[in-house]
């Protein structure tokens, strides 16, 4: 949950209007972003990923045979971080 005066920002899907307004009646912003990245960024956010600057939040990691199981905990729409897969 999104304290008053947070803010929510949607990458992949965008913002529907019922969380727009669900939001602002509890005064949080909500934004979207569309993004183009490439490889020099990518290096970048490697480099911080590395040096331990950026901290990514992982839910879970999958092996690659627990796909199916991944793509289900998606699904459930409650997962908070990232699901990683592994070969």
């Amino acid at each position: 949950m999104t304290k008053e005066g947070g803010t929510i920002i949607s990458i992949p899907t965008g913002l529907s209007e019922e969380v727009r307004l669900k939001a602002a009646s509890k005064g949080v912003q909500g934004y979207f972003f569309l993004v183009e990245s490439n490889g020099s960024d990518m290096e970048q956010i490697a480099l911080l990923l590395k040096n331990g600057i950026l901290k990514p939040h992982i839910f879970e990691t999958y092996g690659f045979d627990q796909m199916r199981e991944a793509h289900l905990q998606q699904e459930t729409g409650k997962t908070v971080g990232k699901l990683i897969v592994t070969t």
